[in-house]
């Protein structure tokens, strides 16, 4: 069904003006060449396009909820060297990135001396939870990290799980 004498192409244009969609939009012209080189066909052509948009409103959520986090530097687990730090259990942290203890309702800490790489730890760990769709609130002075849980449906609580990170003053016991 297309509206005011439009063509399907013009209409499909200011479908995806009207649900927002610019990514599709942007894509359309080159998914249609797609199918007419018959590297494609109509289902395969809807599934990208809407790839394509979903792909970018992940983007998009991501960063604000990283920039809503306060994170000052995004740090994660693939950038962390673990053979700077062998007595790091890597599977044991890999686990945590599951964030299962946050389901568990649980506390985690990671503590040590300066320098070990608690702070890019947590800082990864909060990545994964904003990227998981976890509400982040990371506050640098005291070197804690709120990883918040999301509450249920209807409008359930959301619940506060502290991530700190305590390191040891150099020459301090």
């Amino acid at each position: 069904m297309t509206g005011h004498g439009h063509t399907p192409l013009e209409s499909i244009r200011t479908s995806l003006v009207g649900l927002r969609m610019p990514r599709a939009l942007e894509m359309l012209d080159a998914t249609l060449r797609r199918i007419e080189q018959g590297e494609i066909d109509g289902i395969e052509a809807l599934d990208h396009l809407l790839l394509e948009e979903l792909t970018l409103r992940e983007s998009r959520r991501i960063k604000a909820a990283l920039l809503m986090a306060r994170l000052t530097t995004v740090k994660t687990l693939a950038s962390f060297d673990f053979a700077f730090q062998p007595s790091l259990d890597r599977n044991r942290i890999l686990a945590l990135a599951e964030l299962k203890f946050i389901d568990r309702a649980e506390a985690l800490h990671l503590l040590g001396p300066p320098g070990t790489g608690k702070s890019h730890l947590a800082t990864a760990l909060a990545v994964e939870a904003v990227k998981a769709g976890k509400s982040v609130y990371f506050a640098t002075p005291g070197g804690d990290c709120c990883l918040v849980g999301e509450g249920g449906a209807g409008g359930a609580t959301a619940r506060a799980h502290p991530l700190s990170v305590a390191g040891r003053a150099a020459g301090g016991g």
